[in-house]
């Protein structure tokens, strides 16, 4: 009878054993399913994630597929390790001070990172870390959510750099200035640790390194002091390369390669990639820009378009400089031709007032020039001190103005008035200025013609006095016998017609 209720016991206990199983199993699935889902769910964001512990040094204890593909570390290489490893030897940046102060006070924070990959390519890191509290508001852990915005910030930081590079050709006087603020903003903006801008010596055909630019707390002295007096020919030093090949160059481990000198000098001051090019336009090569960095950037799209747009920039810019310092000379040297030449000069607008009268003019007429500015040019030039003015409708300088005719009026009636009110008797032409099929004014030159015209009314005097000699000589000639008491004509006409032709 024991045995049996033992064994029923026992039946019992097994059955009890059975059913708590089962029902602890069901309990076990229904608090871990939603667990394991979340698991899966976080395997499979499309950002990275990274769960780091409390202790010391903040080892990782989790890490999701994205994180292994955004960084190139697989879960077994974070396990243990503290997330540092993201930013190499790379650990000055103003965003790890910011979260390195979010753990020490234990809140959430928002960076952005310049980390790099297992296999040391760098690229920006969008991350939001956060602690995860227990009821007790104990930090139990960290998780931080990281997102590569590489393409993103490379987009914002090319259409930064070209809007400073215009801002600093626009207000710059000149190229020579702009060079250093140029270089600055691309170098800031881009990661560069020294850029340099070299200019074309079209006599020496060599390029020289006019501008350099670096942060103040980088030794560069003696690469510094070799570009600054080296001159690079074509396909020599990087510059040299840059003009060789026309385009842009991408060198992204100096190391690598030995085949200039500013290369291994570079690579001895730290800087260990350089990317350059060219800026050129129809004239041909103008000269050179070259970036070396400390770290091995990849090439992108965003580098390769700031590479070009920046290179137009300059170049279009470069450009409108010799042009205009062309245009400033030919101005120069019109106006000093002007202000020297023998002629007056004096030119008008459309409507008919003074915008320039150089100094021969002015002398003629009395005037200093500039008081003549903004004054109507045909009441100062046919104003006479009687009132009377020449016809407007048959004035030359007036016709100029209406049609693209060129007037030259050389006859006794052409004189101007001076400022004491007499008359210079003048020869002048009236010319107009046309500009897009509309006249835009007149330019009249003169020349005082008082010398010429008192010349010709003397040779008239003495022409007339040779014609009434002669005609008294016919007379005496022709008539002899009328011409009594008067000594005989032989003699005293052999020597007066001598006098007539000698």
């Amino acid at each position: 009878m024991a045995i049996l209720i033992i064994m029923a016991a026992f039946v019992v206990f097994v059955g009890m054993g059975l059913i708590s199983w089962r029902i602890s199993e069901r309990l076990v699935r229904q608090r871990m399913l939603p667990l394991l889902q979340r698991e899966r769910a976080l395997a499979a964001a499309p950002h990275g994630l990274v769960v780091t512990d409390t202790g010391p040094d903040f080892p990782v204890v989790y890490v999701n597929r994205a994180f292994e593909k955004i960084t190139g570390y697989s879960a077994l290489d974070m396990s243990g390790q503290n997330c540092r490893i993201l930013s190499g030897t790379d650990r000055d940046q103003k965003g790890l001070q910011e979260l390195r102060k979010a753990l020490r006070e234990q809140r959430d924070c928002r960076v952005l990172l310049r980390n790099y990959r297992k296999d040391g390519t760098p690229f920006w890191n969008d991350l939001f870390m956060s602690p995860v509290r227990n009821d007790m508001g104990r930090v139990l852990q960290y998780v931080a959510i990281q997102q590569d915005v590489t393409e993103r910030e490379q987009t914002a930081r090319r259409l930064a750099t070209e809007s400073s590079v215009i801002r600093a050709l626009a207000e710059s006087p000149s190229l020579f200035e702009a060079a250093p603020r140029i270089l600055q903003a691309i170098c800031e903006s881009q990661e560069w640790d020294l850029g340099t801008f070299w200019r074309l010596d079209p006599r020496a055909n060599t390029l020289q390194c006019v501008d350099q630019w670096h942060p103040t707390d980088m030794e560069l002295r003696d690469l510094e002091n070799f570009l600054r007096e080296v001159t690079f020919s074509r396909d020599m030093g990087i510059p040299g390369h840059v003009w060789e090949k026309a385009e842009q160059v991408w060198l992204p481990d100096l190391t690598k390669d030995n085949r200039f000198p500013d290369a291994s000098l570079a690579v001895q001051a730290g800087l260990v990639s350089a990317c350059g090019f060219p800026i050129a336009n129809r004239r041909g090569l103008q000269g050179v820009l070259v970036f070396y960095s400390r770290r091995i950037w990849p090439l992108s799209k965003n580098l390769l378009l700031l590479m070009v747009g920046t290179g137009q920039q300059i170049s279009q810019y470069m450009e409108r400089e010799k042009i205009e310092i062309e245009q400033k000379e030919i101005t120069l040297l019109e106006r000093g031709l002007a202000e020297f030449m023998g002629e007056g000069l004096i030119a008008m607008d459309r409507d008919g007032y003074c915008i320039y009268i150089n100094a021969t003019a002015g002398r003629l007429l009395g005037h200093p020039p500039r008081t003549l500015l903004g004054q109507s040019a045909h009441e100062i030039l046919h104003s006479f001190s009687n009132g009377v003015t020449c016809d407007t409708t048959r004035c030359p300088i007036l016709l100029s103005l209406q049609s693209v005719k060129s007037y030259h009026v050389d006859d006794s009636l052409a004189v101007f008035r001076r400022k004491d009110r007499d008359l210079l008797p003048v020869a002048y032409t009236t010319s107009p200025i046309i500009g897009g099929d509309l006249i835009q004014g007149v330019v009249i030159t003169f020349v005082d013609a008082s010398a010429r015209r008192a010349e010709v009314e003397k040779i008239k005097a003495a022409l007339a006095e040779k014609e009434e000699e002669l005609a008294r000589i016919q007379r005496v000639l022709s008539e002899p016998k009328r011409v009594k008491d008067e000594t005989h004509p032989s003699e005293e006409l052999l020597e007066k017609i001598r006098k007539l032709l000698g």
